[in-house]
């Protein structure tokens, strides 16, 4: 019987492949802070893809659509009316498009606000979440307060609703 090679020693600053990328990392890729918070509280839940997953998974946004205030105003509101599923995992790809929306350049989501109320989109998404908190991990009201802050800011709110069991 032979002897197996030994495999040579990991440095400790070395990544280990199964391990996900931190919010550093994941911001150094080009990711929007928002959408990295999002994708890791969507990712605590059980049987969730890593963050890295979530985020690589999303199609971006269309640059005419996010161009157009009109045109991205229907696109937020209609991004977070489809958010009301059953499927938790319709839900994480849905919200995910919410967050990319309303974390895209401030002018151009200022431009959008005319044309959709974020009174009312923020409600309607506060409102799953109380209804479905009992059924659905703590993780997915999490991450759907980050939706709703973003929410909150264009409606000028100075600090942040509490949803779920705890604040944003």
């Amino acid at each position: 019987r032979g002897s197996r090679p030994v495999p040579p020693a990991r440095r400790e600053d070395e990544a280990r492949p199964s391990e996900a990328p931190g919010a550093q990392a994941l911001l150094e890729m080009g990711f929007r802070e928002p959408m990295v918070r999002a994708a890791q509280e969507l990712a605590r839940g059980r049987g969730s893809p890593p963050a890295l997953q979530l985020l690589l998974q999303q199609p971006g946004v269309d640059p005419e659509v996010a161009a157009d205030g009109e045109r991205l105003g229907r696109a937020i509101q209609e991004a977070v009316l489809n958010c009301d599923t059953e499927s938790q995992d319709v839900f994480r790809e849905r919200l995910l498009r919410v967050v990319a929306l309303l974390s895209l350049e401030e002018a151009n989501v200022r431009a959008a606000q005319p044309h959709f109320s974020a009174e009312a989109m923020k409600s309607f998404l506060e409102s799953l979440v109380r209804n479905r908190l009992k059924a659905w991990p703590a993780a997915y009201a999490a991450s759907a307060n980050v939706g709703i802050e973003l929410l909150a800011r264009l409606q000028g709110e100075a600090s942040p609703p509490i949803v779920g069991d705890r604040p944003l």
